[in-house]
């Protein structure tokens, strides 16, 4: 039967799961660089963030290591690195949004640490970055647990 909207059938293309597989992981791999990189702007630019919580600028670099390293471990170890890429993603975007919500430095009121950190770029792409690896890990993870091992006929 030919789909109309592809342009082939699904019998033409034994590889796709494992195409879009690859694609998947790729794309986990990309989101994880890109948040790598936008949190190491953040390190490198903020200096507030360094006066003002430094604890939190050093968790940042735990969070932008961990980042890269699930970037490339998607490739060796995809289940695993999938599953952690899903909830290092959850943990940044809970301790993210618990900065908006529960308040900054002591020396500031919250009505203002939330103007200031709502303002920063960087952190709200950051915020809406950890989204979309929580949403692509699990759906690469899906992909690749969908995927059964052939084996031979005995």
């Amino acid at each position: 039967m030919h789909n109309a909207g592809w342009g082939f059938s699904p019998g033409d293309r034994p590889n796709a799961g494992m195409n879009r597989i690859q694609a998947a992981k790729a794309a986990v791999s990309a989101v994880l660089l890109i948040s790598a990189l936008v949190g190491s702007i953040m390190l490198l630019t903020d200096h507030f963030l360094w006066s003002a919580a430094p604890s939190h600028a050093y968790g940042l670099i735990v969070f932008v290591v961990l980042d890269a390293g699930l970037a490339g471990a998607v490739w060796r170890m995809p289940r695993l690195a999938l599953m952690g890429a899903a909830l290092l993603g959850l943990v940044q975007f809970a301790a993210m949004a618990g900065d908006v919500f529960v308040g900054g430095p002591s020396s500031m009121s919250t009505a203002l640490w939330q103007q200031y950190i709502l303002g920063d770029v960087y952190f709200v792409a950051l915020l809406g970055i950890q989204l979309v690896v929580v949403v692509s890990a699990l759906v690469a993870f899906s992909f690749q647990r969908a995927l059964k091992p052939v084996t031979a006929a005995a």
